[in-house]
């Protein structure tokens, strides 16, 4: 017997797609502020404009990121249907549900049964990684930003003070600003790089599983066969 269960809830499929078009905008934006590789006009007012034009897209998409990460860390303990901690404890029991999904992956045997509440520990922890690295990106971000900043385009009051902390917590952590602009890029491109496993896994399972994990974006319901 095929069972629905649902497995994502109208807001964490909004999240979902906001972290995903915002982290893909943030990274071609990201790669054309360090090295302008499309349409670029000759040296001028033009030229200017086009790259403010970019850097404003990556720091509008930059805070979208922002908002979907604080709002994954607070459903990620008191989320009212299933807190994204609960699939990481208790600790012992759910590695080696990680370990034995992983090992699965790679020999095609023994798969694990379906979670049911919650996900499985293994995309628990890539996730974990994917936000942590999403945390050095917002530090990192808005310290490189805070050399260029003017206290005169604050519309919040708190805003100088955030930039400044985390360009003093970047520099003390990496050393200079142009290591905490590598570490910045370097994140960016893990982050992708997981991105990609992440969707990769989501379709090798939809083909092997056939429990629609694809449809899971969308409708928030997956399948689930029942003996």
């Amino acid at each position: 017997m095929i069972r629905r269960v649902r497995r994502m809830t109208v807001m964490m499929r909004i999240m979902h797609w906001v972290l995903a078009l915002s982290v893909a905008a943030c990274f071609v934006t990201g790669l054309y502020i360090a090295k302008p590789f499309w349409f670029r006009p000759a040296p001028g007012p033009a030229d200017v404009l086009v790259m403010g034009n970019v850097r404003f897209v990556h720091f509008v998409a930059a805070m979208l990121v922002d908002v979907a990460f604080l709002s994954w860390c607070y459903l990620f303990f008191f989320s009212l249907q299933e807190p994204f901690v609960r699939s990481l404890v208790p600790f012992r029991k759910r590695w080696g549900e990680a370990w034995a999904m992983l090992r699965h992956y790679f020999t095609l045997r023994n798969k694990p049964p379906t979670r049911d509440p919650g996900i499985d520990p293994l995309n628990a922890y890539g996730f974990l990684v994917i936000h942590f690295l999403v945390f050095v990106q917002m530090v990192t971000g808005f310290g490189l930003m805070r050399p260029t900043f003017s206290h005169a385009n604050s519309l919040l009051p708190i805003w100088p003070w955030i930039l400044e902390v985390s360009e003093r917590v970047s520099v003390a952590a990496f050393g200079s600003l142009v290591a905490v602009r590598q570490v910045h890029h370097l994140a960016g491109f893990a982050i992708v790089a997981l991105a990609a496993v992440h969707v990769y896994l989501q379709i090798w399972r939809d083909i092997f599983w056939t429990e629609g994990h694809i449809s899971v974006v969308f409708s928030g319901y997956k399948y689930v066969e029942e003996e």
